[in-house]
């Protein structure tokens, strides 16, 4: 409840406000056009490092195996432990920085054969080629666009996006360092992020849209996860997120809907209304919003709300999925694997879970490994490349598929002319271990 209280001190120290105005997100208005070719080509160029990086622990592993080098993961996760702890030495970083720019060029000679194209598809390289996307995450590269902007723009309105921007990365970087490493905030942290918290609502309450979209967002998280005694409370709370979640989808913050729908679903504030909710989900996805594509697909699928069909559950799945939502992509290659909603195709379900597996969805990992471990309708068994995904899914903490691996390995050396090198795996204490359980589903 101490969130909420602050969320609540926050609100009732500046709640009158009915000036609102629709957010312009650019570097600001000197030279527009210039200013856009120029994050144009940022964006594309940003694109192309990050994807890269994504596929160098796996193109690295397989250049390793076929190279006959050993592979020694108990050294790799020795290594990780003290990098994350800051205790490499600048001789060991620059190793470090040596070994990946001979990585990135193998990798750059790995992307023209033959061997590239197997491990990663045809099916896939034509999804990443067809498919337009936003930028992936890095905070040091938004903080210095903000930054550029911040120094650019002339307009109030600019100056509140750059700041709503600013006050996000900050946010963010706080969740990062505690939430996502599992520890709670010290002092310091929740002073921060009570100003954080502050300045949105100030923005919010002055019009910025996005701001309005962000409040209302976590508050609604926050009123979904706690139970209030005072009745009174907790409506001035849900007046609150539905005003901002429906002022930022009047200004064009096209996610709004998702969580308005969600309210309407609910009856969280307004009356629980199903129809009301359907409406939301689809003028979210009139504007191409995964959430709510994502979400019009659950509903056909559960023929609750509307009649159940098939057709249209794959439509909105398949919609979300190319729209960049990571679980659909995963549910999506699920789909074409089971094909019961619709034709049966393994090539495009290796595809989809190679998919989910660049946009960080660790668990296809293990989906990509078995199909190409057993095979499928028109695609070949591949132990090499299943291999390669099974360690993929190892190295980011899957440490239930040491016999796995030991098997495919096996078979390898048994059936296969690939000539792989001796593996070294990590002895977890058992206390670490206890952290690691093989998923009921892969699902």
């Amino acid at each position: 409840m101490k969130a909420l209280q602050i969320y609540k001190n926050i609100i009732t120290s500046s709640r009158n406000s009915n000036t609102y105005f629709k957010g312009v997100r650019y570097f600001g208005k000197q030279n527009q056009k210039q200013q856009s070719e120029q994050y144009t080509k940022f964006q594309g160029q940003f694109f192309k490092e990050q994807e890269q990086q994504s596929r160098d622990m796996e193109m690295m592993t397989l250049l390793q195996m076929l190279n006959m080098k050993k592979v020694d993961f108990k050294e790799k996760f020795i290594r990780s432990q003290r990098m994350a702890n800051n205790e490499l030495t600048e001789e060991e970083l620059q190793k470090l920085r040596d070994e990946e720019e001979v990585i990135k060029q193998k990798v750059a000679t790995a992307e023209k054969s033959k061997t590239y194209v197997n491990l990663f598809n045809k099916g896939a390289l034509k999804l990443i080629a067809k498919r337009s996307r936003d930028v992936p995450k890095d905070g040091l590269k938004a903080i210095s666009l903000f930054e550029f902007s911040d120094q650019n723009a002339q307009t109030v309105k600019d100056k509140q996006n750059v700041e709503y921007y600013k006050l996000l990365v900050r946010k963010y970087k706080i969740h990062q360092d505690t939430m996502m490493s599992g520890v709670q905030m010290n002092e310091d942290q929740q002073e921060e992020m009570t100003e954080i918290n502050q300045k949105l609502n100030e923005l919010a309450t002055s019009g910025n849209s996005q701001a309005q979209y962000t409040y209302g967002k976590e508050l609604l998280s926050l009123l979904r996860n706690q139970s209030f005694v005072n009745k009174k409370e907790e409506k001035q709370f849900l007046q609150y997120t539905y005003e901002n979640l429906n002022n930022a989808a009047n200004k064009g913050v096209n996610s709004a809907y998702f969580y308005l729908g969600m309210m309407y679903m609910d009856g969280l504030y307004v009356q629980k209304d199903q129809d009301k909710a359907l409406e939301c989900y689809i003028k979210g996805a009139a504007k191409n919003n995964a959430y709510c594509f994502f979400e019009l697909s659950r509903i056909y699928s559960e023929g609750q709300v509307v009649d159940r069909d098939p057709k249209l559950q794959f439509l909105y799945l398949k919609r979300s999925a190319e729209e960049g939502f990571v679980t659909a992509q995963h549910l999506l290659g699920i789909a074409y694997h089971e094909g019961k909603i619709t034709r049966k195709n393994d090539y495009l379900a290796l595809a989809w879970f190679r998919e989910s597996i660049r946009n960080g969805n660790i668990i296809s990992y293990l989906n990509a490994a078995d199909l190409l471990f057993e095979g499928g309708v028109e695609l070949k068994q591949n132990r090499l490349f299943a291999l390669v995904n099974y360690l993929g899914a190892y190295q980011n903490g899957a440490v239930f598929l040491k016999e796995r691996l030991e098997q495919v390995v096996k078979e390898i050396n048994e059936h296969d002319k690939d000539k792989i090198p001796e593996f070294s795996f990590v002895d977890l204490p058992p206390e670490i271990r206890q952290q690691y359980q093989k998923p009921s589903s892969q699902i």
